[in-house]
């Protein structure tokens, strides 16, 4: 990816990643992590904002939360989605978290990223739910 962003002729001042894709991709462990390709990105010349959406929370490592924090191009700014508050939903939907682990990954960002915003998405009416 670097080397795509560097080829480019005027050089990117942002760049947009999915988290999601990257950090939950099996082949991709154990390096480099989405905390390296962070670093990487960070690191390219002309390269001023670093953006990501969407990491799925149990992919929000403290490798992760590092980097944000260390690297100035990556923009405090973090949209972790939660979907639901209800374990038992949580579990309908297969999202491999409860709802306190999320906040527990929350919390960890929150502490480690000077003025990060947060932003989240969740689901209303899931199929499941009884009520």
């Amino acid at each position: 990816m670097t080397l795509r962003l560097r080829s480019l002729d005027a050089g990117p001042a942002d760049t947009f990643e999915a988290g999601e894709v990257w950090a939950s991709d099996p082949n991709r462990r154990p390096r480099p992590l989405f905390a390296d390709l962070l670093t990487a990105i960070g690191a390219v010349d002309g390269i001023r904002r670093v953006r990501f959406t969407s990491p799925h929370p149990k992919d929000l490592r403290p490798e992760t939360i590092e980097a944000m924090a260390v690297t100035p191009e990556v923009c405090e700014h973090l949209h972790l989605p939660l979907q639901s508050g209800s374990d038992s939903i949580l579990s309908a939907m297969h999202r491999g978290y409860t709802a306190e682990r999320y906040l527990e990954r929350l919390a960890a960002a929150r502490a480690g990223i000077d003025d990060l915003a947060v932003t989240t998405d969740i689901i209303v009416g899931f199929p499941r739910r009884d009520r």
